[in-house]
């Protein structure tokens, strides 16, 4: 589509973060404009409506552009364990929103139980000693359809391991959302 028309509008992109440091996670007008348009944009047919008639996102959206700070609000999750996200809604909501149409707990394999928690270490150093290390026994051949989630879970930490630089980082750090 050309840019020149009427109809054409980008997406602006979403707005970087300056700082890691919780002093420093004040919102900025760009990222409460980026929040603005993400939720003009949903798709009302979309949206979670409650058996009381109320819109999950509508009241995420009134709330989280007051904040002053960034919140995972800003991306529509909802914690269950976030006293004030439960405070914006009813009981009968708040347990529509974490009982209705519940997936049942898929069956994990114990070998990969069994390498997430050999990779739940809080030293960067150790864990970097652990994640390049083999995941197979001794001596096994990898095998894909026994041993793919094993090699699946173990990509991911070792890429995720770049996003901390030192030990200070490492740690899970509430004020950062991807931590």
């Amino acid at each position: 589509m050309d840019s020149s028309s009427s109809e054409y509008q980008e997406k602006p992109k979403r707005p970087k973060r300056k700082s890691t440091n919780i002093d420093d996670n004040r919102i900025s007008d760009e990222q409460i404009a980026h929040f603005n348009h993400i939720f003009c944009n949903l798709n009302p047919e979309k949206m979670w409506t409650f058996k009381s008639g109320r819109i999950i996102e509508k009241i995420i959206y009134e709330y989280a552009r007051t904040l002053k700070y960034e919140f995972c609000l800003h991306s529509f999750i909802i914690s269950n364990i976030d006293k004030k996200a439960k405070s914006l809604f009813r009981n009968e909501e708040w347990k529509e929103i974490f009982f209705s149409n519940c997936k049942k707990m898929p069956k994990i394999d114990k070998l990969v139980i069994e390498l997430l928690k050999k990779y739940s270490v809080t030293n960067l150093s150790l864990f970097q000693k652990i994640i390049f290390k083999s995941f197979l026994l001794t001596n096994a051949l990898y095998f894909n359809r026994e041993h793919f989630n094993l090699n699946y879970v173990n990509l991911v930490y070792c890429a995720i391991h770049t996003l901390w630089k030192d030990d200070d980082n490492f740690t899970l750090d509430l004020s950062k959302l991807e931590g």
